[in-house]
């Protein structure tokens, strides 16, 4: 970034962490140190507490600390309102009590409170907060190993079977994916509409590959069933950097996009994790087992998941595309000859039904 973007982006950061400072005042933690995480759209600290437990001995009151690890996320308001947030908090009660998946445990404010506004005096920025106690594990990056997915198949069968019975409360909304919301325009990856540094590369030969592509879409998605079986609440961002391992068992972190969608499109971003590799075949293939230890799969369900691997091919296009960020950008070219590749492939009924 140029020397203007950086100044701004430091002096949000440093307006970001004032709100944490008084967003943490909320709760009962004692003294507090803060790490930034990640600061996209939303902003996300580590916060490392000393608690300060009273106890007696010897007829005297002595003070003993007590460590805990906490996520704070501080969401802009204008991306998702009070009531959505509320609701994916409601959703992860859920999954820990009634299907005993290890996945974030928010934290009540002293005043009851698991998400709440916080602003404060000469900082222009407004967020909504909310605390989740520290989920225990590791990534594996590149160690991931056949038998480890098995147990993610597993893990996210287990939570599309919780969705498939989760009836919501009154109140309860989170978002529905929907084709209009990316591929339903006319005008998506027009180059002449977004100032892109990459604008050549969309060739009259491209654009015809990319809208063929988006009716394909549309129609194959007008097809399948949105009954319970098929449709319901999933994670929507189940990669690698979202799910851990501890002592064998899988968990979950950051369900910030979850949404109602097909369970596929959940199966189908958590495989493109694995996209290229020389194991991938044997990767899918244990996943899959994985999963069907506990839930059955749709039929024809390999040839689905075509369907919404094209769709996470060009969502990840079209935010490249889109981006202001000049690293981000920089990742386009070469994702859109990987997309140039193998989105043919996945429109090809020869290929979709080997």
């Amino acid at each position: 970034m140029d020397t203007q973007e950086q100044v701004n982006y430091t002096s949000q950061l440093r307006q970001m962490r004032i709100l944490a400072e008084a967003a943490l005042t909320h709760y009962d933690l004692g003294t507090v140190r803060l790490s930034l995480l990640a600061h996209r759209g939303n902003t996300i600290f580590r916060v490392t507490a000393m608690n300060r437990q009273r106890v007696f001995e010897e007829g005297e009151e002595s003070v003993l600390p007590e460590s805990g690890r906490f996520v704070l996320r501080l969401c802009d308001p204008s991306s998702l309102e009070m009531p959505m947030l509320q609701s994916e908090l409601i959703w992860l009660a859920a999954l820990r009590r009634e299907a005993e998946l290890v996945v974030p445990e928010p934290v009540f404010t002293r005043t009851g409170e698991l998400v709440f506004k916080v602003m404060v005096e000469d900082v222009s920025e407004v967020r909504y907060a909310m605390l989740f106690r520290w989920v225990e594990g590791r990534f594996v990056d590149g160690g991931l190993s056949p038998s480890l997915l098995e147990r993610v198949g597993t893990f996210m069968a287990r939570l599309h079977q919780h969705a498939r019975y989760f009836t919501p409360p009154a109140g309860f909304i989170r978002p529905r994916w929907e084709w209009e919301q990316t591929f339903g325009r006319a005008i998506f990856f027009e180059p002449s509409l977004i100032d892109s540094p990459h604008q050549k590369l969309i060739t009259p030969k491209v654009q015809h590959l990319l809208h063929t592509t988006c009716e394909w879409l549309r129609e194959e998605l007008q097809s399948l069933p949105r009954d319970p079986d098929n449709y319901g609440l999933i994670h929507f961002d189940l990669q690698q950097e979202n799910y851990l391992f501890h002592q064998g068992e899988v968990r979950a972190i950051d369900f910030n996009d979850c949404c109602w969608n097909y369970y596929l499109f959940d199966i189908a971003i958590t495989l493109g994790g694995i996209a290229g590799r020389p194991d991938e075949q044997a990767m899918r293939k244990t996943f899959f087992k994985g999963y069907k230890r506990i839930r059955a799969l749709p039929a024809h369900y390999e040839e689905r998941l075509h369907i919404f691997t094209a769709i996470t091919i060009m969502k990840r296009m079209h935010y490249l595309w889109t981006s202001s960020t000049p690293t981000t950008q920089a990742a386009f070219p070469a994702y859109l000859q990987f997309a140039s590749e193998h989105l043919p492939q996945l429109m090809n009924p020869k290929v979709r039904s080997t």
